[in-house]
């Protein structure tokens, strides 16, 4: 327990600015932002909680590693803490740590059950203090918020953890053999504990990354239904993985790399573009290490491609009206919902061609008429050009061809050519997702962040409709509510959103 103490030591002052609030420069540092990027500026020491500990003889019950948080010994803990801070003169609250001291082989252990008495409850919440749980399965440490809301509840509460086994396709492929456990919170009449009154519950299991992980890139999934959600607050450090949220649920250590830096485009002129095509998950790499910058997009691909641009949700489409094209196909809602939107109509013959490497006008021509299906205003930026090779442009591309480069969206060689019938490469592709999602999209005023009233906010797609739920938008997770209204300063979900409406 010695080597679990020492860990959680250096978490200690994150543990308690979660629990108690903290003092730095004369203001105090709330639950919320140990969640933040940002850095608090300091300017001298924090005023730490007085902290005192309870050592408790845990018992193995059915192979559960198992022990009670009883009424006396939190009595004793808390008027010792109180009678110190009295003492010192320390404002800053006090922190009860319970910790569950081993025995022989008690590592092996997997599963947990923790019980906090109604009578500890009460007495930490009439104190104002925190509480953290120390043992080697699943430690936890809860804010005062927390514990005055399960102090209301009434009855002792129950935390239990014990790992799973199996879980749907998705998440196996996320999780791998990584750590994956069910964690559950629950009154003693049965009722699962899903909210805390505001407050937060810090969890954290043991994990060993093997010799290929890179620590930094160590996440928590969260698994419901089947799919699965990424904690952007977990944090890993010396053998423990730490993340905040409130639900309970079936939580996995996973690995979550950022878009990878691929050996073929690092010093490539669309580097940038090709980071946002691929973090937006508009276009695939071909591997972790390699792009293929010069290969070319099907039809398929870049139809795809700027639908997700646009936040088309062609969910219904269940087959395809083109022989050529599968219902097993990831394009093919796409495509169905194109057409249905007019903004293509096939190859003739009830053929859609998908496979095909799609040529500038072409791919002009489906981001023309995307414009005009959802109402969007293309830029006049650029001049009116003379394509030097308008006499290879077909007649049903002219149009198109030459609004997108006005939008400054297409470009033309030196010499004023457009080369309507050459193949669009994979990192032209990137630049024309990019500069399309710049010079139009953020451009428009049917689409983006709109102010509501008591300064709120809303994010609109490029159909005027309000986002709701999650929605990830300019390299960001923001969370909308049933009204489209942006959560802010809020836990949503086992995440925090910052005042920005930014997931941390």
């Amino acid at each position: 327990m010695k080597k679990i103490v020492k860990i959680f030591a250096a978490f200690f002052i994150s543990a308690v600015m979660l629990c108690c609030g903290t003092v730095f420069n004369g203001r105090t540092i709330r639950a919320d932002e140990i969640m933040s990027d940002e850095t608090v500026p300091l300017s001298a020491k924090p005023q730490l909680p007085v902290k005192v500990e309870i050592k408790i003889a845990a018992a193995i019950i059915s192979g559960v590693y198992t022990f009670r948080i009883v009424t006396a010994a939190v009595r004793e803990a808390v008027d010792e803490a109180l009678s110190e801070a009295q003492r010192t003169g320390n404002a800053s609250g006090i922190v009860i740590e319970a910790n569950a001291m081993p025995f022989e082989n008690s590592e092996t252990f997997q599963k947990l059950s923790v019980t906090l008495e109604e009578g500890a409850a009460l007495l930490l919440d009439a104190s104002g203090a925190g509480l953290i749980v120390y043992n080697p399965i699943c430690c936890f440490m809860l804010d005062r918020a927390a514990i005055k809301s399960i102090a209301s509840r009434g009855g002792d509460i129950t935390f239990t953890s014990a790992p799973v086994k199996k879980v749907s396709a998705q998440a196996t492929a996320a999780i791998g053999n990584r750590r994956l456990f069910d964690f559950l919170a629950a009154s003693s009449d049965g009722t699962q504990i899903e909210d805390y009154g505001g407050g937060a519950i810090i969890r954290s299991v043991t994990y060993i990354p093997d010799g290929n992980e890179l620590v930094e890139h160590l996440c928590v999934y969260k698994v419901a239904d089947g799919k699965l959600s990424r904690f952007r607050s977990a944090v890993f450090e010396n053998g423990w993985m730490l993340w905040s949220g409130t639900g309970n649920g079936i939580y996995g250590v996973g690995y979550h790399s950022p878009v990878p830096e691929f050996t073929d485009t690092e010093s490539h002129w669309a580097r940038e573009q090709i980071r946002f095509s691929v973090r937006n998950r508009l276009l695939s790499p071909e591997s972790e290490t390699l792009f293929a910058p010069d290969k070319g997009v099907t039809r398929a691909e870049f139809l795809k491609a700027i639908c997700l641009l646009a936040g088309a949700e062609p969910a219904n489409y269940l087959s395809s009206r083109f022989s050529d094209v599968t219902a097993a196909d990831p394009a093919m809602p796409y495509i169905e919902w194109a057409v249905d939107n007019k903004i293509i109509s096939g190859t003739g013959g009830g053929h859609f061609n998908p496979n095909a490497v799609i040529t500038r006008e072409q791919s002009a021509v489906m981001l023309y008429n995307l414009t005009k299906a959802v109402n969007l205003i293309l830029p006049e930026a650029a001049a009116p050009v003379q394509f030097t090779d308008r006499g290879s442009v077909s007649p049903w591309a002219s149009e198109a061809a030459q609004a997108l480069y006005r939008a400054e969206v297409f470009s033309v060689r030196g010499n004023g050519i457009f080369n309507p019938l050459g193949g669009v490469s994979k990192s032209e592709a990137a630049n024309i997702l990019f500069l399309f999602n710049q010079k139009v999209l953020d451009a428009n005023p049917s689409r983006g962040w709109t102010a509501v009233e008591n300064d709120r906010w809303m994010s609109l797609d490029v159909f005027g409709r309000a986002h709701t739920g999650w929605k990830f938008l300019y390299d960001d997770w923001y969370f909308f509510n049933e009204s489209g209204i942006l959560a802010t300063d809020a836990m949503v979900d086992g995440y925090y959103v910052d005042a920005d409406g930014i997931r941390r």
